[in-house]
């Protein structure tokens, strides 16, 4: 179909006759988002101070700007300060003009163009199928990258103007793409090239020039942030985020994720094409460039957040979907209406994920990645992290079973049986329970040590038992006398005041056990916020559970 025959939207995207409207169809209806002079030369005055104000980003000043929405010809400059994409290119050796000519030398040699499209991929298949040397030198790109770039550009944005067609802006915005694309498989060739790449480059060049858009892909793909790691050839790192978004599901939609598992619809199916296209897919290209403002403001977390509005918005629906030949494609290609930008924006702004949370399930699913847990390591793990008591008595059993000598066996002889159970019972460290009677525990510190008052101590680490932090705790047993045993204490807990060596963990089975353990603790110690109406004065900041884990000083215990 000709282009010049064809209606399109304010966003570039074609309007088709409702008879023949593609598979893919987009919403085409959007509201005038009008952006008064005020706030045009606040955005204005926010760009002439950028170093002041980008250190307020994680303060919210930059964040509540964005949820009033930013102008549109102001779009690429905010992308492009939040990216850092201007510094990179001037700290950076690598040329972009150079380099699209050294593409284009290996083109010529190949035979192809960047313009060929569909006769240049032929070209290139069976020069690939030849295994000619033609492309071996120094510094040329895998003709299979190339192959596979041509393949992928025509895919990408088939109903936008840019990219459809055989017009001439078609054919240059498809050429740009496919240099942007190349450029990237040079500057980065342990990456290359990777599917999913062209969406986002291809919505980078509808709001910038090609070689901003290039900058700015290389900021988004290089750093840890944003997509470092998201496209290669084993996608583990998005397969990774599927299983973090599958238990954030379980945690936060259980009805949900049991009607999901009950229809026998994995989420894998539906978030996998969600992450790989990075919401790029959406029908409502407004809303698609606001979720991109969050991106490029908070990174790769944001995509969490949106997954979980779209179930906030459509779960009801979902739920009553008992199919799933209906269910999927529900998912797959979500309405216009769920997301329209009226309705979906002030939801998608309120779902916020912790970035300590993705990191912890995370951890925890590399963990198990990496290491497969069967039943026999489970039962061993949940033995020595969850059962100490069986470890020490294990420990005095194998003790007991150790040969004695005669000397020892002669002393037995002439001991009273009264003596032997207080002997043994003496050996034995009694269990503390925090519900133990505050009268049988004693707490005696040891003043003969000079204290150092500089001394700092991680929650639940082991301290030295001769150090001034440690303490004898007294315990009076019925029918013997008192066993004065040294235990480990908190430094929360002595500043507390309150009695050492209750439910004080040590690192091993807290702390350093594994992944899931530390996102169990890290899940505990999350304070929360207070309500409007609780607040008095100033907002109290809370803390993360990473910073609430960082050294405690104690020198305060120690002044007389």
């Amino acid at each position: 179909m000709a282009t010049d025959r064809l209606d399109f939207d304010q966003f570039g995207f074609a309007i088709f006759n409702p008879e023949y409207e593609p598979a893919m169809v987009r919403f085409h209806e959007y509201g005038q988002i009008s952006h008064t002079n005020m706030q045009c030369n606040e955005w204005d005055k926010v760009f002439s101070h950028w170093e002041r104000y980008s250190k307020q980003i994680n303060n919210g000043k930059v964040k509540s700007m964005l949820q009033n929405g930013i102008p549109t010809h102001l779009r690429s400059q905010l992308w492009k300060k939040l990216l850092g994409s201007e510094e990179l290119q001037a700290a950076s050796h690598f040329s972009y003009k150079f380099n699209v000519c050294a593409i284009r030398e290996q083109l010529v040699d190949l035979g192809v163009s960047e313009y060929g499209g569909d006769m240049a991929i032929i070209e290139l298949s069976e020069i690939e199928s030849s295994q000619s040397d033609e492309c071996t030198k120094q510094g040329y790109i895998d003709i299979m990258h190339i192959r596979q770039i041509l393949l992928d550009v025509g895919r990408s944005y088939p109903n936008h103007k840019m990219f459809m067609g055989e017009s001439a802006e078609a054919k240059e915005g498809k050429a740009a793409l496919f240099r942007v694309l190349a450029a990237y498989a040079r500057y980065n060739p342990a990456v290359g090239y990777c599917q999913g790449m062209g969406f986002i480059v291809g919505m980078l060049l509808m709001q910038m020039p090609e070689e901003d858009a290039f900058w700015c892909s290389v900021a988004l793909f290089e750093r840890q942030k944003y997509l470092m790691g998201y496209f290669d050839n084993s996608l583990m790192k998005i397969q990774c985020h599927a299983a973090v978004f599958q238990r954030l599901l379980r945690q936060k939609f259980p009805r949900l994720y049991t009607h999901f598992e009950a229809i026998g619809l994995q989420p894998l199916m539906f978030i996998t094409p969600w992450f790989l296209c990075l919401f790029t897919n959406l029908p409502c290209w407004d809303t698609v460039l606001a979720v991109w403002d969050r991106v490029m403001l908070e990174g790769i977390t944001t995509i969490f957040s949106v997954a979980f509005a779209i179930m906030t918005v459509h779960g009801e629906w979902l739920l009553q979907i008992r199919d799933l030949a209906h269910l999927l494609p529900e998912l797959l290609h979500v309405p216009d209406y769920v997301v329209k930008y009226e309705t979906f924006l002030p939801i998608f702004w309120e779902t916020n994920i912790e970035k300590w949370e993705l990191d912890s399930l995370m951890a925890i699913v590399q963990e198990e990645f990496s290491q497969p847990v069967t039943k026999t390591n489970r039962k061993r793990r949940h033995v020595s992290e969850n059962r100490p008591s069986q470890q020490r008595a294990k420990r005095q059993k194998t003790a007991a079973s150790e040969p004695q000598s005669m000397f020892q066996k002669f002393i037995n002889v002439f001991t009273p049986i009264s003596q032997k159970v207080f002997l043994e019972n003496a050996n034995k460290l009694p269990s503390v329970s925090p519900r133990r009677d505050i009268k049988d525990v004693k707490v005696r510190w040891r003043r003969n040590i000079t204290p150092n008052k500089n001394r700092t101590f991680m929650p639940g680490t082991r301290i030295d038992m001769d150090s001034p932090s440690s303490c004898d705790v007294i315990f009076k047993t019925p029918g013997s006398k008192r066993l004065s045993v040294s235990v480990r204490r908190s430094p929360r807990i002595a500043q507390k005041k309150l009695i050492p060596g209750v439910n004080t963990p040590s690192t091993r089975t807290l702390v350093c056990s594994s992944a899931k353990v530390q996102h169990s603790f890290k899940t505990f110690h999350t304070p929360t916020p207070l309500r409007q109406s609780q607040q008095k004065g100033t907002t109290k900041v809370w803390a993360s559970p990473d910073i609430e884990m960082q050294p405690v000083r104690t020198s305060h215990l120690f002044d007389d």
